[in-house]
């Protein structure tokens, strides 16, 4: 570039004819000319390594979809990382249906990571189910998804989500035990070797439908959000005596634990 250009551009910036713009930060997101700042998360909550890569393209009508890439979550919260592989199927359903007309579908970006996360560890009970459920709301609230809709869906999965609890070497539950009658009316299950108790997801109970849509009022209403702890007292309290929720946060018991307590 010659001399005489050179101070031609060096005059303009001086009287403010030509604008420099600063470089786009990368929280910024270009839509058309305009430049607009997502909606932000609370990395305090933790963080998601990258985001979630779905094939083959347009599988969410289908309800279906691959992992193309891993999906890793830090969970700062718990202290734990947590990781789906590439290659794993979703269909993104942490949320159940009576919740979808108002809240999303299944495969709605703005908290279909956390989906992912949650029902991947649904499927491998590798981790207590207190702790697999609670990484569904703490995903959710560190992709920015309003405080009281993550509530609603923790309480939503607390209570008719999937569950499962592994008894301590040397013993099982075999099919005496889950003919007690004590636990029948609870619909709890045995693993074929007997080492897992469980109970899958009941979003389609009528009577579990009802005490959701307390729980949605109820949240939706405070005054104030309710903490987590409050959230799983309320589910404890209305379901007295069900194996699975008074052994909430647990992950390997005894037999003796899995007996209903009222």
């Amino acid at each position: 570039m010659g001399r005489p250009l050179c101070a031609l551009i060096l005059t303009l910036l001086i009287c403010g004819c030509v604008s420099v713009k600063p470089p786009r930060s990368s929280t910024e997101v270009e839509v058309g000319s305009a430049q607009l700042n997502p909606k932000p998360g609370r990395p305090e909550f933790g963080f998601f390594k990258s985001g979630s890569k779905l094939r083959p393209r347009g599988c969410e009508s289908s309800g279906t979809c691959t992992l193309a890439a891993d999906l890793a979550f830090v969970d700062r919260q718990q202290r734990l990382e947590w990781s789906a592989k590439a290659g794993n199927k979703t269909d993104g359903a942490s949320i159940p249906k009576i919740f979808q007309p108002f809240i999303g579908s299944p495969f709605d970006s703005s908290y279909l990571d956390a989906a992912i996360i949650h029902d991947h560890y649904c499927d491998r009970n590798v981790r207590s189910f207190l702790s697999t459920h609670r990484v569904f709301y703490n995903a959710m609230m560190a992709l920015g998804v309003e405080k009281k809709q993550a509530l609603i869906m923790y309480y939503a999965v607390l209570v008719g989500g999937p569950k499962w609890l592994k008894l301590e070497a040397g013993e099982v539950c075999g099919p005496t035990c889950i003919r007690d009658a004590r636990l029948a009316q609870f619909g709890v299950m045995a693993s074929a070797d007997g080492r897992f108790v469980t109970r899958g997801p009941r979003y389609d109970d009528a009577a579990v439908k009802s005490e959701m849509r307390k729980g949605e009022d109820w949240i939706k209403n405070a005054a104030a959000p309710p903490s987590l702890d409050e959230i799983e007292r309320r589910a404890i309290d209305r379901y007295p005596g069900d194996p699975m929720l008074q052994n909430l946060g647990q992950y390997e018991i005894t037999r003796s634990q899995l007996v209903p307590r009222t």
